[in-house]
């Protein structure tokens, strides 16, 4: 397109893009190679805000490099009252003249050599710039001429372009694919990024190179993970275009996530279903949210840096608001997943007292450990603590996180501080006489009730177990896995006829109750406190027993045992 203009075939070249794309960068590289092949290049700007006379970025333009474009054309650009005239017929036919005379003069510097003009930033032009770019570009065809205008295709619409005829040529630019991430963060970072990293941060900036520089700045400076003060300052003006009501179903949508579906929008805003499609249309229009696809009633924020920004501007009292509104519709949406309902109650305002934000911790922290996720358990069981109040129910949750705590902790190697867990745990059952929280806590130094490894001459375990076999009575459904457990437990401590008398109650208990884990690890409790060639054939029924009943209860870790 370059060559074809600087040998007489003129074009207008219209860069659209969100603001942090690379239009200037890509004009620059444009006017620096036809400067090399002998073009004269001239830059005008736009500013935000507008200018006090039209015409402004012209008139930059034109000016340079040097008065050499018809010092009387740039004049009566530059002249507040060009145009004016007693009547719109008169000013029509002054304004047409005067833009006659801006194409004369362009072509006439144009036939002695290229012409290259830069117009940057035209979605803060005045009207008559526009209808200018309009004129000149209907006549680029005939001179050596290029005009470049880059503008925000999320601030301008493109159809105040329109009627610019086949001239120009349309470049729009669009986020960086994840592998052109890389180099940019590498530069930001000043050393070669993860693999991780690069994923993350295209996820959050949807590959826009001024959005992947400012957070990979924060990155390399070990900042707080927020929204970097240049990107907050580009979004924020986006986002305050928008109506009232597209921001508040905006605001709704950033506390739900990245991405959020219409339905749940329409029951936390309380708004009719067709205002809030109307509102994410707006959204969609603005460069701030986008159907997903093939799911039409799901919508995401273009990147996530949009979405943060947006939540950055809550006030703390209405996120808070927000996100309890939002938990209420997701629990009564039968919602189940625990962990997103613990990040919500986790922000979201209670009354004091109110313990469902630890049970929601503690069910999320549970719902972690059968995935193994065992630093996620123990950040929720933390969050749990933090947020459990005074009296008998918030101290049962509170026992509850510390149960959830041991396990995850004597799962990752942290067995004294597994050991402390347990014990508070005891503790608080004691204290109110909960003694099914003792008998957990006991059984919680083998990492749950049908572990494979029981730990041997552990006292602490020993004492918790003994306790709990005290005061629980034969009908409690745990008995019969705290007497399995002692029996094992009390392996290479000189007690044989104890460990087989406490696995015969257990089996004969286990029986009684019905449960198939309970019963089978019984059964293993008493194959522990029989081993020896003495009782082969015994032992060997009783594993085919414990098979059947582990895969009767489902539970893998019985079936291996």
């Amino acid at each position: 397109m370059l060559s074809a203009a600087l040998a007489g075939t003129g074009r207008l070249l219209l860069v659209a893009g969100e603001a942090g794309m690379g239009k200037t960068t890509l004009v620059r590289s444009l006017a620096e190679d036809a400067r090399d092949r002998g073009a004269v290049v001239r830059w005008g700007a736009c500013w935000e805000g507008g200018s006090l006379l039209p015409f402004a970025a012209w008139i930059d333009a034109l000016r340079r490099p040097g008065r050499d474009l018809c010092d009387e054309v740039v004049a009566r650009l530059g002249d507040a009252r060009a145009g004016q005239a007693t009547d719109a017929a008169s000013a029509a036919r002054a304004r047409s003249r005067l833009f006659d005379d801006v194409v004369d003069a362009l072509e006439r510097e144009a036939a002695g050599r290229p012409q290259v003009v830069v117009l940057e930033d035209v979605h803060w032009a005045d009207t008559p710039t526009l209808a200018l770019v309009r004129r000149v570009a209907a006549h680029l065809p005939a001179m050596a001429a290029l005009v470049a205008v880059t503008f925000r295709d999320d601030e301008l619409d493109p159809a105040e372009l329109a009627g610019i005829g086949g001239a120009a040529e349309w470049l729009t630019l669009t986020g960086l694919p994840e592998d052109e991430v890389a180099p940019v963060l590498a530069a930001a970072l000043g050393r070669e990024p993860s693999a991780d990293e690069v994923r993350s941060v295209h996820r959050q900036t949807g590959g826009n190179p001024l959005f992947v520089t400012q957070v990979g700045r924060l990155l390399a400076a070990g900042a707080p993970a927020t929204v970097p003060t240049g990107v907050r300052e580009v979004l924020a003006r986006r986002l305050a275009r928008l109506s009232v009501a597209c921001d508040r179903v905006l605001a709704v949508a950033a506390v739900v996530g990245t991405t959020f579906d219409v339905d749940v929008l329409v029951e936390v805003t309380g708004e009719p279903h067709d205002r809030v499609v109307a509102a994410l249309d707006e959204a969609a229009r603005a460069r701030v949210a986008q159907p997903v696809e093939s799911r039409p009633d799901r919508w995401s924020f273009v990147h996530d840096l949009v979405r943060a920004a947006r939540y950055e501007a809550l006030g703390a009292g209405e996120r808070a608001d927000l996100h309890r509104r939002l938990l209420d519709v997701l629990e009564a949406r039968g919602h189940s997943d625990a962990g997103l309902l613990a990040h919500h109650a986790a922000r979201a305002r209670f009354e004091p007292g109110d313990v469902r934000p630890v049970a929601l911790a503690v069910g999320a922290a549970q719902e972690a450990l059968a995935r193994l996720a065992w630093p996620e358990a123990l950040n929720l069981c933390e969050r749990a603590l933090d947020a459990a109040p005074e009296g008998v129910e918030g101290d049962l949750w509170r026992a509850e996180a510390l149960l959830a705590a041991g396990d995850a902790r004597l799962r990752t190697g942290d067995d004294d501080e597994a050991a402390e867990a347990f014990g508070a745990a005891a503790e608080l059952g004691r204290r109110h006489a909960r003694w099914d929280v003792v008998a957990r806590a006991a059984l919680g130094f083998a990492a749950g009730l049908a572990s494979v490894e029981v730990p041997l001459m552990e006292a602490r375990q020993v004492a918790l177990l003994e306790e709990a076999a005290d005061v629980l009575d034969d009908g409690s459904p745990l008995r019969p896995l705290v007497l399995a457990r002692l029996s094992v437990a009390l392996s290479f401590m000189g007690a044989d006829e104890r460990r087989l008398q406490l696995a015969d109650d257990a089996v004969r208990l286990a029986r009684a109750l019905g449960g198939p884990a309970a019963l089978g690890a019984a059964i293993a409790a008493r194959c522990d406190a029989t081993a020896g060639p003495d009782h082969v054939d015994e032992r060997l029924a009783a594993a085919t027993e414990i098979v059947a009943l582990a895969q009767q209860a489902g539970d893998v870790g019985l079936e291996l045992l």
